[in-house]
């Protein structure tokens, strides 16, 4: 490259000096220099392979990201190839090799290694910061966002945060790249107007990625507040599940390691006949077995094992305090290291059970249901806005692509760039009708079911039959 640059200044002091004595020597001054751009254009193809490349390097990071959110939220998508192919690319980068440029056609050509010690430190970098981005995603992924909701929130931010170092850090390599290009092209025309469309390219794809970024990124400020405030009102809950307990059926108090009542709600008063000052304080064995065991008692043994259990006596178990079938429950609570604090314990009338079960099974079913259904709607119009949006852009680059090759010649230098930036912004644009289609299955019209039935089953066989109809409007 210095050498061209070298040739091209020696060229363009001949073309100087030459200028002046006759019109034959400026045509073979100019023949010479377009001879020259010619070789430095042939000279810059690696080096605008390896800026592809690098580019491309931020729109896969990106995409991995989103592509492990939505695995998170039980979208499966193969977000593993992605990585695969991230690490790869960045393996050739680092050191020279083949390297698959066309993921559709799987297309391949061989990397140079890294032209400078500067750009090979951000490369080294990158490959630090795409290992940390890979753990956080498994980690986000072995975390149940119902069961330990704090931990995937952690999770989720630290990958967030992240993504968007590396998705700087390749932009910062694409820069590098960039400037080493600049700087080995030399001053004619032709190179200067190539250079001002590539970078004017790489600005358009960069701000897309950002607008891409902030939209998605906004997205998850917005679902981190929510989950916030639900964390706030469900702390208020608790304290008024606290003052409900008194009023649900079963009876439910709480045993020291004595055996002594420490809380008890109102059931058991009057399951038991006393008040409160008679059961407060009083071995429960001494409630409950006033006469003592003539046989023992494997509710009393359980808590002496201090072990969890769940016991059913029928009417003439001479344990049971009721005289109805019941179900008593022993829950040990324990501290962090496993030790025995307290005894909860419960007792349920068996009366009606079986009614009861199925009305909370069904209900349970049904709110799992629509709480999915949510979740995949929400999804759903947030990945449809995106593609909506960044669809919009890449109809302007596509059709100025077009515009513009149907403008100049077959052997123009700049046709083959034009050429790659539609088969990049192409490529874009499958992603987003991915997206697209994905939005249309997901979003479901929650609004107007008409009973709790229908928000499960109903809902579910409807988005079976609108992936059936969208599948073939997409088609056409």
């Amino acid at each position: 490259m210095p050498k061209l640059s070298k040739a091209f200044s020696s060229s363009q002091s001949y073309l100087i000096i030459k200028l002046s004595i006759i019109p034959v020597l400026l045509l073979l001054v100019v023949a010479g220099i377009i001879f020259h751009a010619t070789n430095t254009i042939q000279q810059q193809k690696p080096m605008g392979l390896l800026v592809n490349m690098a580019g491309r390097q931020r729109m896969l990071s990106q995409k991995y990201t989103l592509e492990v959110l939505l695995t998170s939220q039980g979208i499966e998508f193969d977000h593993r190839t992605t990585l695969r192919t991230f690490r790869e690319t960045l393996n050739a980068l680092l050191h020279g090799g083949p390297v698959v440029v066309n993921l559709k056609t799987g297309e391949t050509a061989y990397l140079p290694s890294a032209p400078t010690r500067e750009i090979l430190n951000a490369l080294e970098e990158q490959n630090k910061l795409i290992t940390e981005l890979s753990a956080s995603a498994e980690a986000l992924l072995h975390t149940s966002p119902d069961r330990h909701y704090p931990e995937y929130l952690r999770q989720l931010n630290k990958l967030t945060t992240l993504s968007a170092r590396t998705y700087d850090q390749s932009d910062l390599v694409v820069q590098l790249l960039g400037q080493h290009s600049e700087s080995a092209v030399s001053v004619l025309l032709i190179l200067e107007n190539a250079t001002l469309v590539l970078l004017s390219v790489l600005g358009i794809v960069m701000g897309c990625r950002i607008i891409l970024y902030v939209k998605l990124n906004k997205g998850l400020e917005i679902k981190v507040e929510q989950y916030r405030k639900l964390a706030e009102e469900l702390t208020k809950k608790e304290s008024e599940w606290s003052n409900a307990m008194d009023f649900v059926g079963d009876a439910i108090y709480l045993l020291g390691l004595d055996d002594r009542v420490l809380r008890a709600n109102r059931p058991l008063y009057k399951m038991t006949g006393l008040s409160p000052d008679q059961v407060i304080g009083q071995k429960i064995t001494t409630l409950l077995h006033p006469q003592g065991e003539s046989i023992p008692c494997p509710v009393c043994q359980a808590r002496r094992d201090r072990r969890d259990a769940t016991i059913t006596m029928e009417t003439d178990n001479p344990h049971n305090p009721i005289g109805r079938p019941i179900e008593v429950m022993v829950k040990m609570i324990r501290d962090e290291r496993g030790k025995p604090l307290n005894v909860l314990m419960g007792i349920h009338d068996l009366s009606g059970l079986e009614e009861a079960r199925k009305s909370e099974e069904e209900r349970l079913r049904l709110q799992s249901q629509l709480i999915q259904a949510q979740k995949m709607e929400s999804v759903g119009r947030l990945a449809g806005g995106v593609a909506h949006d960044f669809n919009n852009l890449l109809t302007g680059i596509l059709g100025y692509t077009d515009l513009a090759l149907t403008h100049i010649p077959d052997d123009h230098p700049v046709k083959e760039m034009l050429g790659v930036i539609k088969d990049s912004s192409q490529k874009a644009s499958t992603l987003t009708k991915q997206l697209l289609a994905f939005s249309r299955k997901q979003v479901l019209d929650l609004y107007h079911q008409g009973d709790g039935a229908r928000y499960g089953s109903g809902a579910l066989h409807g988005l079976r039959h609108r992936k059936t109809a969208q599948g073939a409007h997409l088609g056409q």
